[in-house]
């Protein structure tokens, strides 16, 4: 960490990390509520039937006795959805969920390239760029002439959503004391479960699709106003070789933190004097070490997962769970209105249990382990899809018993969410950490581009959809076994390492494992590395 005493110097405790960690928590708000739109945007009312005398349809069947002409007839006053606005019904009623599933793919490539991007070009116009595209397209979309314009509208939105986190987040982490960047993570995270509530309220408050989605594209133009503002990462303007650039940004947090400013001599002497102190460290370290803990750093690439097949097994592993984490989570929220009870209110009391219930996992984890209580999560869910599922098949789909079980249900999904996010960032070593954090970010958008078929799904059967979630999260459960326990792990740095540790981890807890096995297992790594340096 070449820039942590530059970063000392300046703050990177203070004022500026705070005012950035609440900025962050509000510019996840409108994304959250991007990807749930459709559940107002979308919504089915009651129709009628050009017959000429304005006859209001009830029949089942209406879609072969009625002209070639609809007009939906709005059950509230002022309800107005993009199937009224674009005639999706009958034999267009499929192009709502098509247009949904463009979204997801925007999300889908702009995750995969977005991360290069904000390597390339830096974390600032990233983000500006992500969040001013999503702006222009929000407010846009309802004024698009055509159903597949206002397809490429929310494509654009989806295309923008990535960005934001790569360029933003990534922003405020590397200006954040080391220690702590967990807790600032819980607090931007709560930003996103905020975003249930507020899709909710929106959907409340605009009943009308157009005035709804003007409305998030108004709520994002705060987010790009600030972004303007905001210094680039000095991080990556000093690896960048952009000395100047780097101390300027410096200057603006220290100014935040009520530091006096930087000059480029006193910078220099903090980057000299740390790097004096980190070759001191190294050659004492030499003298005091093995020749196997002096082995040179592995080179970096997506080849090395297939050379070494326990961290290859962990890390598909992975990408299913996350795949199916967001493919449930997002199907069950777009099926909130399906669920019993009103929709307002599942999706008020269900983000308010996520955000309440996320500061007690995060405890119970730390206490009990990841990988046990991923499980135990995600079976949870199984349990209570399984109840949803029995509930519908008793004909109790209005129920309260069912509304309660679909808030419990998403809430889990969402909470062994941030258990599998903690495993992802634990137990990769370094040369692969963020290769499998970029690829995992793919698939979990691709869960997303399925989650949009779940309405579809439930149309042909109305307990398929719960049919799915249970058998995807029984085997997510199972396939939990495969991770090492990370709870306490310290990070490595080796493939073999790593490696090694999950291969002996694998199929029973850590937490059942004495000491000295552990010790034992580090011993036979050691000897390992040993071995093959001779």
């Amino acid at each position: 960490m070449g820039f942590e005493d530059a970063l000392q110097r300046v703050g990177s405790d203070g004022l500026y990390q705070r005012a950035f960690t609440i900025f962050g928590a509000f510019a996840c708000i409108v994304p959250l509520m991007q990807n749930l739109a459709s559940i107002f945007t979308l919504k089915m009312y009651p129709m009628k039937c050009n017959y000429g005398n304005g006859t209001l349809v009830d029949d089942e069947n209406y879609c072969d006795n009625c002209p070639s002409f609809y007009e939906s007839v709005p059950e509230v006053e002022g309800s107005y959805t993009i199937r009224n606005h674009f005639n999706l019904f009958c034999e267009r009623e499929y192009l709502g969920e098509l247009g949904n599933t463009f979204f997801f793919i925007g999300l889908a490539c702009a995750g995969a390239v977005g991360g290069v991007f904000a390597d390339h070009y830096g974390r600032k116009p990233l983000g500006l760029f992500s969040t001013s595209l999503m702006t222009v397209c929000a407010i846009a979309a309802p004024f698009m002439p055509n159903f597949w314009l206002y397809t490429v509208c929310r494509t654009g939105v989806g295309l923008g959503i990535p960005g934001l986190y790569n360029g933003l987040f990534t922003l405020l982490f590397e200006t954040l004391d080391t220690e702590k960047r967990s807790s600032y993570y819980i607090l931007i995270i709560q930003g996103w479960s905020s975003g249930v509530l507020f899709t909710a309220l929106f959907g409340y408050l605009f009943p009308s699709f157009i005035y709804y989605e003007v409305a998030m594209g108004i709520g994002t133009i705060p987010v790009v106003l600030v972004t303007l503002i905001l210094p680039e990462s000095p991080r990556w303007l000093w690896v960048m070789g952009k000395r100047k650039a780097a101390m300027r940004s410096l200057n603006k947090i220290a100014k935040w933190n009520r530091n006096e400013p930087i000059g480029m001599s006193e910078l220099a002497t903090l980057m000299g004097m740390e790097e004096d102190n980190r070759r001191s460290k190294r050659v004492k370290a030499e003298d005091a070490v093995s020749e196997a803990q002096r082995k040179p750093k592995e080179s970096a690439g997506i080849t090395e997962l297939f050379k070494h097949k326990y961290i290859l097994m962990a890390t598909v592993v992975t990408w299913f769970n996350w795949f199916s984490v967001t493919m449930c989570y997002y199907g069950w929220s777009l099926m909130v209105g399906d669920v019993g009870g009103s929709v307002y209110e599942n999706l008020i009391y269900g983000g308010a249990m996520e955000i309440g219930g996320r500061f007690v996992v995060l405890f119970v984890a730390d206490k009990v382990g990841r990988r046990p209580f991923a499980i135990f999560l995600t079976w949870t869910v199984t349990v209570c899809c399984g109840v949803a599922a029995a509930l519908v098949a008793m004909g109790k789909e209005g129920s309260t018993a069912l509304m309660v079980v679909g808030m419990l249900g998403r809430s889990f999904i969402s909470w062994s969410w941030d258990i599998l996010g903690l495993i992802m960032a634990e137990y990769p070593p370094t040369p692969v950490r963020v290769i499998i954090s970029g690829t995992t970010s793919t698939w979990s958008r691709i869960g997303g581009i399925v989650s949009a078929q779940f309405t579809t799904i439930g149309r042909w059967n109305t307990n398929a959809p719960h049919f799915l979630i249970m058998a995807i999260t029984f085997v997510a459960g199972l396939s939990c076994f495969i991770y090492p326990e990370t709870q306490g792990l310290t990070l490595s740095d080796s493939m073999l390492e790593a490696d090694t540790y999950i291969r002996d981890n694998f199929g029973c807890c850590r937490g059942n494992q004495s000491e000295e096995k552990d010790a034992e297992v580090s011993m036979r790594q050691l000897e390992q590395r040993e071995n093959e340096d001779c």
